[in-house]
């Protein structure tokens, strides 16, 4: 089956430039949201832009295999593919281009949310793992640790829980270090 897919290419070109380091999952749902191609001809562009080195993928995330899931991984433009989407991006038209730029600005504070939550975990020389959480923010409630596990298992599902709930540890640990005996 041989097909066009050239808006496709472009759509994703322009979410990229108006949202650098959007995860791939979060880039391909955004597309979708435009209705104007289906998962797999969204899913055929990116492997093509990335193929053609317009566009990079970057594996962030230790939580996730980098054979067995891409979702994760940030996307963005390289300068090539900057130079096509700011020479092509008025050939999108304006109602794609307004929704997509109103969408990107309703999403922005969970993107930014989830780039300040880090959790990533390495083994040790003594085969234990180091969990290294970290939550960064303007609110004044940043903070980093590092714990030492006995396995890779428990360091895994333990980044992945940080992940989730940030708020939950931080509130924890603090109500523990401020406890009255």
């Amino acid at each position: 089956m041989n097909r066009d897919i050239s808006r496709e290419k472009l759509v994703l070109l322009y979410i990229l430039q108006e949202a650098p380091g959007l995860r791939r999952s979060d880039l391909i749902e955004t597309a979708l949201g435009t209705l104007t191609a289906d998962y797999f001809m969204l899913a055929e562009a990116l492997s093509w832009l990335e193929s053609s080195e317009l566009i990079v993928l970057m594996d962030s995330d230790l939580l996730i295999e980098p054979d067995t899931d891409r979702s994760a991984a940030e996307c963005y433009l390289t300068p090539e593919g900057e130079k096509v989407v700011a020479a092509l991006q008025e050939q999108l038209p304006e109602s794609i281009r307004t929704w997509l730029n109103e969408h990107l600005d309703e999403t922005s504070l969970e993107r930014r949310k989830r780039k300040s939550i880090e959790a990533n975990y390495r083994p040790t020389e003594k085969n234990t793992f180091l969990l290294q959480v970290q939550h960064l923010s303007d609110q004044g409630d940043s903070f980093s640790v590092e714990l030492e596990l006995p396995t890779e298992d428990l360091a895994r599902k333990a980044a992945f829980s940080f992940k989730r709930n940030p708020e939950k540890f931080y509130a924890t640990m603090l109500e523990t270090l401020i406890e009255n005996e």
